[in-house]
């Protein structure tokens, strides 16, 4: 274990109740698998199993199926693009990044928030690479499960109901009011009626699945949308859905658009999930393989924060260093500092081995 996953590790023994991950076995074998190709399938399967265990105490474990519908589609098309690369492995990785950087800048995030926006923030990238069947089957399979009046979905030329829920109410609604409190001034529908169909940004598409498919399971399990107090029933409490699930689903529609698409920049204290999605997706850089088995090796990547100057340093190889400095210009109230590591290595191939001692920091 190396780099920043052992600074990713070694913040998650220290803090195991705010992961709510309690099998440090299999989390210490994920962040210790490394990149190469010889790991990457099990690596994937054993993220999904993260996945649904880290659901699992708010009886949602069914949002890990579309992980797994992700990495089938990955499967199949990572040859058909360019710039294809990992996103099953990546939605765990961010989830830990998150609440180490959640400590770091001293953001209170809600848990359950947290693990809805960054598991489940790219499970609509097949709809924006124009593989959308898989994900309408599954969304479709999961009204039936449900057994709820929830219109069905249609990919075949637009995304047909994706955006309708249960009673008749309608996610970017729901979505665009949160946003809109937020100081953001996109309006999801109108937003939805200018994409290009059947694709759309994955991050929106993404938002609208997690608010369907979460409806479904609400509906089924508080019909009236009453506001449970009870312990055994609070999880289905329709106040929930109204903030987490619609608070979550908000950050993640957000997290891949342009600031001149959402209106503004990101702020920590005004939309802090927002922000901190934002964040940990930006960063989140190392062992994301592409097409070609290639990655970033997480000992060539370092984060530190200076509370005094409010100054956040990011450590990078120098080929992502004007990426990063590019993307952090979404964020404002913290100063951002993207610095190169010291090597020479800077893309690591699959198939070779890394190095178990992380370079020096170039200052």
């Amino acid at each position: 274990m190396i780099g920043i996953n052992k600074s990713l590790y070694d913040h998650y023994l220290a803090n195991t109740e705010k992961y709510e991950i309690y099998d440090q076995v299999l989390v210490q074998k994920f962040i210790g698998f490394g990149a190469g190709t010889e790991n990457y399938e099990d690596r994937k399967t054993l993220a999904i199993l993260l996945v649904q265990k880290i659901f699992e105490p708010h009886s949602k474990q069914m949002m890990g199926n579309y992980l797994e519908t992700l990495a089938h589609v990955e499967s199949r098309v990572k040859d058909l693009y360019y710039n294809a690369r990992d996103h099953v492995i990546h939605a765990v990785i961010t989830y830990l990044l998150g609440i180490y950087l959640s400590d770091l800048l001293s953001l209170e995030i809600h848990t359950f928030e947290w693990k809805l926006a960054a598991l489940l923030h790219d499970i609509g990238y097949p709809i924006e690479q124009g593989f959308g069947r898989p994900v309408e089957e599954e969304i479709n399979k999961f009204i039936e499960l449900n057994e709820v009046d929830s219109p069905r979905v249609d990919f075949n030329r637009k995304l047909r109901n994706l955006e309708r829920l249960t009673g008749n109410r309608n996610s970017c609604t729901l979505i665009t009011s949160t946003l809109h409190k937020w100081g953001f001034s996109l309006s999801t529908s109108q937003f939805l009626k200018k994409a290009p169909k059947p694709r759309l940004d994955h991050g929106a598409a993404s938002a609208l699945i997690v608010t369907k498919c979460l409806d479904c399971m609400y509906a089924k399990h508080n019909p009236k949308r009453s506001a449970f107090k009870s312990e055994s029933k609070r999880f289905w409490s329709y106040k929930n859905f109204t903030t987490y699930i619609i608070n979550a689903a908000g950050s993640i529609f957000l997290h891949n658009l342009e600031l001149s698409t959402v209106g503004r920049s990101f702020n920590k204290n005004e939309h802090p999930l927002a922000f901190l999605l934002k964040l940990s997706d930006e960063l989140q850089d190392w062992e994301r393989i592409n097409q070609d088995e290639q990655y970033f090796s997480a000992s060539h990547y370092a984060i530190e924060f200076d509370e005094t100057s409010n100054i956040f340093k990011v450590y990078a190889p120098g080929e992502r260093v004007m990426r990063l400095k590019s993307a952090l210009m979404a964020f404002e109230d913290i100063e951002f500092q993207v610095l190169q590591i010291a090597t020479s290595l800077e893309c690591q191939p699959a198939a070779t081995a890394v190095s178990a001692d992380a370079p020096p920091l170039a200052p």
